[in-house]
């Protein structure tokens, strides 16, 4: 009789698996590590910077659409201690300037970014996070 319960309670084991993992809001299979439950409104942007000697600061000006729409959403100073992520929403287009400080003159890099959000199953994806604002030699 004792083996019959054991026969009966391990089918239970992975069928409430499922359901857990199903409760959860990421389905099987998924990403989890990238799988978002709810579509995200505004995500993180990394920005990737140069840091010498000469630009031991970098301000950021971040712009709504194009550096020629004039919407200035926020400036940012970035440094060795402040993060490096830029809180952007998605779904829009983004103008990110850093301004650069070489041999006395000012430098501008400019770079645009739009994060775009998919959805496969019950997760949602962010793509386009990263935003490259390196000073070229």
């Amino acid at each position: 009789m004792k083996s019959k319960k054991t026969i009966f309670v391990y089918p239970v084991y992975p069928l409430l698996l499922v359901v857990i993992l199903a409760l959860q809001g990421c389905g099987l299979g998924e990403n989890r590590s990238s799988c978002l439950s709810t579509q995200p409104l505004g995500f993180g942007v990394l920005a990737l910077i140069t840091l010498n000697s000469q630009n031991q600061n970098i301000t950021v000006a971040v712009y709504e659409g194009t550096m020629e729409n004039n919407t200035l959403r926020y400036e940012k100073k970035l440094n060795k201690y402040s993060s490096r992520e830029l809180w952007l929403e998605t779904n829009k287009q983004y103008t990110v300037i850093a301004y650069y400080k070489k041999d006395g003159k000012t430098y501008q890099v400019v770079s645009g970014i739009e994060m775009s959000v998919s959805q496969s199953g019950r997760c949602y994806h962010v793509s386009n996070t990263v935003i490259d604002l390196r000073l070229k030699d």
